[in-house]
């Protein structure tokens, strides 16, 4: 079922074979590269991410209220409709 590293050698041939290996741990490496990396961007930018989410969230809190203060103080007319045509 399974192929000792002997055989393969033989198999491949002893060239082919160390090719195989090498390409493999290139591979390996290269993954690992690219998870590292986004590790440490998701790490780094993360803090940012959240603060930037608490500023607009106050910002929009603040101009809900504001907002909903000045139409308290008579600045918004409200009236009342009715329907006239129904589609």
């Amino acid at each position: 079922m399974w192929a000792s590293l002997r055989e393969l050698r033989t198999a491949l041939g002893a060239r082919r074979f160390w090719a195989v290996i090498l390409k493999l741990a290139l591979a390996a490496s290269a993954g690992l590269v690219i998870i590292v990396a986004a590790m440490t961007a998701m790490v780094l930018l993360l803090p940012f991410a959240m603060i930037a989410a608490l500023v607009v969230y106050l910002r929009v809190r603040r101009a809900m209220r504001s907002a909903n203060r000045s139409r308290r103080n008579g600045h918004v007319i409200d009236g009342e409709y009715t329907v006239v045509e129904i589609r």
